[in-house]
C-alpha cells in the first residue's frame, strides 16, 4: 500500500482529517488519544511489536517512543494490521509535530550539544495532554511567527517524562512546562509554569541583550 492510500485509510478509518492541503487529527480520535491512561503507555511495546513483524521502521531522534507507542495504543481500537498500526503511529507522530509550529523536538541527550552548537536557544520542556504545556507553546510559536523571535533563535522541546532524570539532575527540572533560556552555551534563564507573552517577552529580554522588553 503506497503512501497516499494508507492516508486515505486513515481519512477512512475517521483517524485523519485533511484540511486546507495538511492533515490533522478528527475530534474523534484525538478525544481517543487524551483519555488513554498515561501510566498504561510502555516504550518497550515498540520494540516488542517490531520484534512481532518484519518491519524495519527508521525511527528519526526527534520522535518520542512514548508518543509514539500512545498513539499505538490509540490505533489498536481501529480495523488496521499490526504493520499499519506501526506504520499509522509513526505517520500521527510526525503530522502532530508538524503541526506543532516553529518547534523542533530534541531528545534530552541532546539538549547540550543543541545548547553549545547555537548561539540563542529555548527550550520547552513539556509533557502529553498538558494544557499549560500547550499554551505556553502557542506564545512562544506566535511570538515566533509575529517577528518578536528572530529566526536565529532556535526552539527545541524536549518532552519532560521521557528524559526525567536527566532533566532533573542536568537543568533542576521537576515539572512542565518550564521554558529554559539559553546563549552562549549556558542557561541563561528558567520560567516555570504557564506563563503570559509578556513574562515569556520580559524573561528573552533579560537573556538576550538584543531584544527589549514588554512595558
Amino acid at each position: 500500500m503506497g503512501n497516499k492510500e494508507f492516508l486515505r485509510q486513515l481519512e477512512n478509518e475517521r483517524i485523519l482529517i485533511k484540511e486546507d492541503g495538511s492533515y490533522r487529527f478528527t475530534t474523534a480520535f484525538d478525544s481517543t488519544v487524551r483519555e488513554l491512561d498515561d501510566s498504561t503507555i510502555r516504550t518497550q511495546q515498540l520494540e516488542e511489536k517490531l520484534g512481532e513483524t518484519d518491519l524495519q521502521l527508521d525511527i528519526p531522534s526527534e520522535v518520542s517512543k512514548r508518543t509514539l507507542c500512545k498513539y499505538m495504543q490509540a490505533l489498536s481500537a481501529y480495523d488496521l494490521s499490526e504493520e499499519q498500526t506501526i506504520i499509522g503511529a509513526h505517520v500521527l507522530t510526525l503530522i502532530a509535530a508538524d503541526s506543532a509550529g516553529a518547534f523542533v523536538m530534541v531528545p534530552g541527550p541532546r539538549m547540550t550539544n543543541v545548547l553549545t552548537a547555537n548561539e540563542k536557544v529555548i527550550f520547552l520542556i513539556s509533557k502529553d495532554d498538558c494544557e499549560p504545556c500547550d499554551e505556553v507553546r502557542e506564545r512562544i510559536t506566535g511570538l515566533a511567527e509575529s517577528g518578536d523571535i528572530p529566526e536565529e533563535i532556535i526552539l527545541g522541546e524536549v518532552i519532560g517524562p521521557d528524559n526525567k532524570q536527566l532533566l532533573y539532575t542536568e537543568y533542576d527540572i521537576t515539572g512542565a512546562p518550564t521554558l529554559l533560556f539559553g546563549a552562549d552555551g549556558r542557561i541563561e534563564m528558567r520560567l516555570v509554569g504557564n506563563r503570559t507573552t509578556k513574562e515569556i517577552r520580559n524573561a528573552m529580554a533579560k537573556a538576550y541583550s538584543d531584544l527589549s522588553a514588554l512595558d
